[in-house]
């Protein structure tokens, strides 16, 4: 009788948990344990996140050249060091996914990401996606200045023809991800080696060409984010800001240091919207 009395107890205690919509206890036939995974966007209309889950990922996506992959930094790269910073700003958790590859151009980039060669998905599941590339675009202006010069109307073609596969590139980027990822595109300090690596060879004349030349890499870096609908951020600001990019360069002369990426890390934190992370 007793064990009967236990038995009935047990049974009223299950459905009474049933009908507060509580789980049932573990170990027992018919329980069951629910983990609530984080939604994929907060819902619109709430202000407050459901209590016990966690807040979603903000995922990072870098795509570009060797700038972008981190050669010769000796650090993780750009889109490791800036999810650090951003989830110190933010207070969430980042995720970072490097696609960067060396001696990538503006048009094997762009042709890569139709080929599948990158990761569509990964694009497409992006928060953040960081830009880098065009620079190595203009590698036969170097080619061609070394022979004996190339001005403005020499190299002019060959910026106008990485600006167009730039835009294209932005477009299908933009397209995969959504209004909702933010695209930042980031410029160059130098499209050549800067700095004492470029004055002991070439002289100040070459510095002044590469210098030059970088400037109208830049502005049509730009035009082609904005007839993306991508954000276009300087970085040559911090490397001109320390009295020539020297400093913030490998002895290459060419690629940021670890004080350069930081550099660079921090031009982008400034130009992304945290407060518009998270929303779908």
């Amino acid at each position: 009788m007793a064990a009967t009395v236990v038995v009935l107890g047990l049974l009223g205690l299950l459905g009474l948990l049933g009908l507060l919509g509580l789980p049932g206890l573990p170990g027992l036939p018919g329980a069951h344990t629910h983990t609530a995974d984080p939604p994929h966007r907060p819902s619109p209309t709430s202000t407050q996140p459901t209590p016990g889950a966690r807040a979603p990922t903000t995922r990072v996506v870098g795509i570009g050249d060797s700038v972008m992959s981190g050669t010769a930094c000796d650090c993780e790269g750009i889109p490791a060091d800036y999810a650090r910073a951003l989830a110190a700003r933010s207070g969430g958790r980042v995720s970072a996914v490097n696609l960067g590859q060396p001696g990538s151009t503006a048009e094997s980039t762009e042709g890569d990401l139709r080929a599948s060669v990158i990761d569509r998905d990964v694009v497409a599941s992006a928060d953040v996606l960081l830009v880098i590339v065009g620079a190595n675009d203009l590698g036969p202006a170097d080619d061609r200045y070394e022979a004996g010069g190339c001005d403005p109307a020499c190299y002019g073609p060959l910026v106008s023809v990485m600006g167009e596969h730039l835009e294209t590139l932005l477009r299908d980027v933009r397209q995969l991800a959504g209004p909702h990822a933010q695209v930042l595109v980031g410029t160059y300090w130098n499209v050549s080696p800067d700095g004492e690596p470029s004055i002991v060879p070439g002289g100040a004349a070459e510095l002044a060409w590469s210098r030059a030349l970088t400037v109208d890499t830049n502005e049509t870096i730009c035009r082609a984010a904005e007839f993306s609908s991508t954000r276009c951020v300087d970085l040559a600001a911090p490397f001109v800001g320390a009295g020539g990019a020297g400093p913030l360069l490998d002895d290459d002369g060419d690629h940021p240091n670890a004080a350069g990426v930081d550099a660079i890390v921090g031009r982008l934190i400034g130009a992304t919207d945290v407060r518009a992370l998270g929303r779908g």
